[in-house]
């Protein structure tokens, strides 16, 4: 099994090293200090990414869900609001318009 130091974590999360010890520090990414070195698992950095991904494509699906709720709401107050018209009435044809445009 891989291990991964803070700097090849960060390489590996794409981000910066500094985003990598306050993630361990709030305890969100597991790691061990071994001597001067924070060491952490690839396994553990995968199971971190994957959550982090499903977490934010829920979030992002569920946005998309309530604006388009929100969208299709919006449209149906548009329609009503034209419903209860009254229809304008037919006009006779006055003579000598037929067939000039």
């Amino acid at each position: 099994m891989k291990t991964y130091t803070s700097d090849e974590a960060a390489k590996f999360l794409a981000t910066d090293v500094s985003t990598v010890r306050a993630l361990i520090d709030d305890g969100f990414l597991p790691a061990a200090k071994i001597g001067r070195a924070w060491v952490m698992l690839e396994s553990d950095l995968v199971d971190f990414l994957s959550v982090r991904i499903r977490e934010q494509t829920a979030e992002r699906i569920e946005r998309a869900v309530i604006t388009d709720r929100n969208r299709n709401q919006s449209e149906v107050s548009q329609t009503r609001r034209y419903r209860g018209r009254r229809r304008l009435p037919e006009l006779p044809e006055l003579p000598g318009e037929r067939g000039t445009a």
